[in-house]
């Protein structure tokens, strides 16, 4: 974690350019916390490849970081509530919940194993504002509170959105990082409107692959 101090605290400086308000100290060794213990926990978990665990975790916390200056936007003037879809190790939304602890959020997993760590995370962190639910999501809402929603695991994004599109309510926001998202077909985006996100992070590399706002059209 030492090593990758500088690049989180750039990636921290940022997010602070961007509006966000945050402890450095606090929000670095909570970070720091976390990372030890996806390292303690990933043989009995699987929760990242073992050469990530070994030398990429850092990178992990900066591309989780690059989404604050959307989720701050998302939740500014407004009450909304952020839903992780398949929060595995925990990335983004661990350190997403770190920077932002006020923040109503629900991580949603399937497997018991990384269900019962993320738990275990969210003990030993105080996110008070954190559940963690061991199913699959089914949009079961009311509607009443806007949901910004990350999924980072999610290979195929159009099919996965397709399948939510009858349980998202208008104002619901997906933000979703992938290659590229020109193939979607004329259903999909008929229904979404969809923005690419161009900002300090983008510019800066420090973003993995491209960052693609989506909102379902009311």
């Amino acid at each position: 974690m030492k090593n990758d101090t500088t690049l989180i605290e750039k990636a921290l400086g940022l997010c602070a350019e961007a509006g966000v308000s945050f402890d450095r100290d606090s929000v670095l060794g909570l970070l720091e916390t976390y990372v030890g213990l996806i390292r303690e926990w990933n043989a009995y978990a699987s929760l990242v490849s073992v050469v990530d665990a070994e030398t990429n975790l850092g990178n992990h916390c900066v591309d989780s970081l690059a989404l604050a200056p959307c989720l701050r936007s998302f939740i500014e003037g407004t009450k909304g509530c952020y839903i992780d879809i398949g929060s595995g190790g925990g990335f983004p939304a661990v350190p997403l919940c770190i920077l932002f602890p006020n923040l109503e959020a629900r991580l949603i997993e399937r497997n018991t194993k990384k269900t019962v760590f993320l738990k275990k995370v969210v003990r030993r962190l105080s996110l008070e504002n954190v559940s963690i639910m061991n199913e699959s999501f089914d949009g079961g809402e009311d509607g009443e509170t806007r949901r910004l929603i990350t999924s980072r695991a999610i290979e195929k994004p159009e099919e996965v959105i397709r399948r939510l599109l009858e349980r998202l309510a208008g104002g619901d926001v997906f933000l979703c990082q992938t290659e590229s998202i020109h193939e979607m077909d004329v259903e999909f985006v008929g229904g979404f409107s969809v923005d690419e996100i161009i900002d300090e992070f983008s510019v800066a590399g420090m973003r993995r692959n491209r960052l693609y706002q989506i909102e379902l059209l009311s």
